[in-house]
């Protein structure tokens, strides 16, 4: 049976990343999954996107990702003002090969593993929030 090691809402926290994969790479994990949010929000977006790169493998788009590819938060109020300022510092940050990478990732994500419950993910409107759902193996 394979062995499979999810990770999410990286936020541009590469020192965070590489703790979490360093962990893994003691687990024997066979595959690595992330469900996304992988760039905004923290001070190292490309270094969090290039390692991510590296490491191949399948990424699913969070509502983080679909921001930094014009889907901006609303601004109507000062914390939907400080999200937009943190998002437009991170996405100046990035490069067009970067911004490439991100329209890259899936809109839609599904594990299914053989008498195991089946983990899906799926990109949505940009006011609301896809959360990660369990449903039994069918």
């Amino acid at each position: 049976m394979s062995r499979v090691a999810l990770i999410a809402d990286i936020h541009g926290n590469a020192v965070a990343l590489e703790a979490v994969l360093a962990d893994i790479e003691r687990r024997d994990v066979d595959e690595i999954v992330c469900l996304g949010d992988v760039a905004a929000g923290g001070p190292q977006p490309r270094e969090a996107l290039a390692r991510l790169c590296a490491l191949g493998g399948t990424v699913a788009r969070g509502n983080a990702d679909d921001w930094l590819l014009g889907e901006t938060p609303a601004d109507g109020d000062e914390e939907g003002r400080r999200l937009r300022a943190i998002v437009d510092w991170a996405r100046a940050q990035l490069s067009d090969a970067d911004l490439a990478y991100l329209e890259s990732f899936a809109a839609r994500t599904a594990l299914r593993r053989r008498n195991r419950r089946r983990l899906r993910r799926r990109s949505h409107a940009p006011a609301a929030r896809a959360p990660l759902r369990q449903e039994p193996a069918g």
